[in-house]
């Protein structure tokens, strides 16, 4: 059994706090309008799974952006853009 590098390790944890995020995150946010429609015991942490949700997804940007700094690749490397054709 081949275990994953520390390269893959970041990818998944940073791939895993920015799904967490934004389910947390979008949850969060749909609980706080139905509890202000409708008040009700359910959906009372709407607004504290929506802060933490945000810390999620900020701690995500925040490693992407750290191994950006610090000289690793970027998760998603975004394409050259092509040469302009000859006049």
């Amino acid at each position: 059994m081949k275990l994953p590098t520390l390269t893959q390790l970041r990818n998944w944890c940073h791939d895993g706090l920015a799904v967490v995020g934004l389910l947390g995150f979008t949850f969060g946010l749909g609980a706080t309008a139905l509890a202000q429609a409708v008040p009700a015991d359910s959906v009372k942490y709407g607004p504290q799974i929506a802060i933490i949700s945000g810390i999620l997804l900020a701690a995500s940007k925040a490693i992407d952006s750290l191994n950006n700094a610090f000289g690793g690749t970027p998760v998603a490397p975004v394409a050259p853009t092509p040469a302009p054709p000859p006049a």
